[in-house]
């Protein structure tokens, strides 16, 4: 089965896959390079800094935040499905 990931190229042509893969063994890859990326895209893996810039400049609407107790109901009835 063919699935696509999003990726970056640094200058030195290393790949950076934007979100982890979880392949069921050694598999063969095709790389499809896109338009140039502006200057600053690229970032370091772990830079909690520009992931904390991120989401405050990111933030839910207010009618789509849910309150502690739902965040709990849903924690439990998650725990709940693995039994």
């Amino acid at each position: 089965m063919m699935r696509s990931y999003e990726a970056e190229i640094d200058a030195k042509g290393r790949i950076w896959l934007l979100e982890p893969i979880n392949p069921l063994g050694p598999c063969r890859a095709v790389v499809t390079v896109l338009e140039p990326l502006q200057k600053e895209s690229r970032k370091e893996p772990g830079d909690s800094a520009e992931l904390l810039r991120f989401l405050r400049g990111n933030r839910l609407p207010k009618e789509a935040r849910m309150s502690a107790e739902e965040i709990d109901a849903q924690i439990v009835m998650e725990k709940e499905a693995w039994d």
